[in-house]
């Protein structure tokens, strides 16, 4: 597989904190007016390669609704998640937050009322601190785990073996990092007489890969299918510590979209999986049409189909695979629906056999109808059939 490019450089998020701290004296509560202010010099936020952030300050509040207030509001120059606490003096303070967000600019209000604040005055004055911490986007070589990092010097006791290589690990630490695969070593087994457990389902790149990110090693040109591997590692053998969960939904992309919605399927990651539908549901013509969709197993497709479009039966999904062009959802479906017919959901099939010329379904229909034309002949749902229930009754009679 090739190194990703320096364009499709493979990102996840690190948080990176700053605080600002001001200093409100008791008199500016009532000499203050509503939206007088000051406003703090612009400062980078950590990590985010020149997004800037600053405060403007309002001790009378900023709005005559909030002349109560010491209101503070925040100001990033940039689509960056980031969290805000208040403390004085290391204790949390009550505040009310006012989030605005736009294409190019996030903001935060936040409202301390005078109330709250009184009891904090020394001397007339109180110190206010804001602690910020922001969601940064970065390279996920630059990610690093530090849970292991004390292991240097300490002697390994197992190892993870895959085909003829291996990775050398501490049975203690997996106890509490990978209990998948620590439990291969507490009982009287092979694994825990020879301190090796052997790995079939994924490749050594995979496991060396989720192993040295764990030791707290930089992964060298990451691409989007070896973090993806690393979490299904993880997943299968729950391991707690992969923290790359958002690494996905932020590749998710036309090119990575099929790799990313199998595995948020097969794992179940409920989130991640509709984010992926929303990617379809825009881009659907774009998508369907490409060699990597048509390899994804059709379950998959059903679901994206289903959730996208809010197809509620398998009729549904069938018509819209036909009116689309999604053969592998019509093969998946058609012959276990065949097998499945009943007295319930005869109608519906067999007004999709004929809609959409199925003759293999259309024959089943007709025997099963010539079986059960008792109770069928008598349902409101076959009489509203119209054209398509003379259609079912002549050919009932060529297949008895």
């Amino acid at each position: 597989m090739p190194a990703v490019s320096f364009y499709t450089k493979v990102v996840g998020t690190v948080n990176v904190e700053d605080s600002c701290t001001i200093v409100i004296k008791e008199n500016e509560l009532t000499e203050r007016s509503v939206l007088e202010s000051q406003e703090s010099p612009k400062r980078n936020v950590p990590c985010s390669s020149g997004v800037q952030w600053n405060f403007r300050w309002y001790p009378a509040g900023d709005t005559p609704a909030n002349k109560d207030n010491v209101t503070v509001c925040i100001y990033v120059d940039g689509f960056i998640n980031f969290n805000v606490t208040v403390t004085i003096e290391g204790n949390l303070i009550k505040h009310r937050l006012d989030p605005f967000g736009s294409w190019y600019r996030k903001i935060k209000w936040v409202h301390v009322s005078h109330h709250d604040l009184q009891p904090f005055f020394c001397d007339g004055k109180v110190s206010l601190t804001y602690k910020l911490s922001f969601e940064v986007e970065v390279p996920v070589s630059l990610i690093n785990h530090s849970i292991f990092q004390s292991c240097e010097g300490i002697p390994t006791d197992c190892e993870i073996v895959v085909g003829t290589d291996s990775v050398k690990a501490h049975k203690n630490l997996l106890q509490f990092i990978a209990p998948g695969l620590y439990a291969n070593f507490i009982h009287n087994t092979v694994e825990s007489r020879s301190g090796k457990v052997i790995i079939t389902d994924f490749d050594y790149k995979i496991v060396k890969a989720t192993m040295d990110y764990l030791y707290g090693c930089q992964l060298e040109d990451v691409s989007i299918e070896t973090v993806i591997g690393m979490l299904r590692f993880a997943d299968k053998y729950n391991i707690k510590s992969v923290q790359l969960e958002k690494v996905p939904f932020l590749n998710l992309k036309n090119e990575t979209f099929y790799i990313i919605v199998h595995y948020a399927f097969d794992c179940c990651k409920d989130s991640l999986f509709n984010d992926c539908v929303k990617v379809f549901k825009r881009r659907e013509d774009q998508l369907k049409t490409t060699d990597k969709f048509a390899k994804l197993p059709p379950a998959v497709v059903v679901k994206i189909l289903k959730s996208a479009f809010s197809l509620s039966d398998t009729c549904e999904i069938l018509r819209h695979a036909h009116n689309y062009g999604f053969p592998g959802v019509i093969e998946y479906l058609e012959f276990p629906m065949s097998l499945s017919l009943s007295l319930q959901n005869f109608c519906d099939t067999a007004s999709y056999a004929w809609d959409h010329s199925r003759e293999e379904l259309k024959k089943t229909c007709a025997k099963f109808f010539y079986d059960n034309r008792l109770e069928i002949t008598i349902m409101p749902a076959f009489h509203e059939l119209g054209n398509t229930a003379v259609e079912i009754m002549k050919a009932s009679l060529v297949s008895k």
